[in-house]
């Protein structure tokens, strides 16, 4: 199997930088798997299929991300808001805390909006 997979990796190599090896290699891959032009397009496809279907897990994972990173920004946002407005939190003396809150946000991008 693994001569098999590496075998259809040179091949599809082939196919996207050299039109004249990818023929040749196709005709050597025919030749030593038994297998018709169809079934190498069906691989090419389903090789694309896969890659297009992890393109798109890391597109969701990162609009995940993305949203999670707007909401600490938000509440990181707030928090400095109602320090510099009421001096305090609670009962929680906030000197040491404004300066903290303030680099965190700068440092996930908080003034970019």
């Amino acid at each position: 199997m693994k001569d098999f997979n590496q075998d259809i990796q040179n091949l599809l190599n082939a196919y996207d930088s050299n039109w004249d090896d990818y023929l040749a290699l196709r005709k050597q891959f025919i030749e030593k798997y038994s297998l018709s032009v169809e079934k190498l397009q069906e691989i090419r496809v389903e090789e694309l299929k896969d890659f297009n279907s992890k393109i798109l897990q890391a597109e969701l994972k990162n609009q995940k991300l993305q949203e999670q990173l707007n909401t600490a920004k938000k509440y990181i946002e707030h928090l400095i808001g109602t320090i510099k407005h009421d001096g305090h939190l609670g009962t929680i003396q906030t000197d040491w805390i404004l300066p903290n809150l303030e680099k965190a946000l700068a440092a996930i991008g908080g003034d970019d909006e």
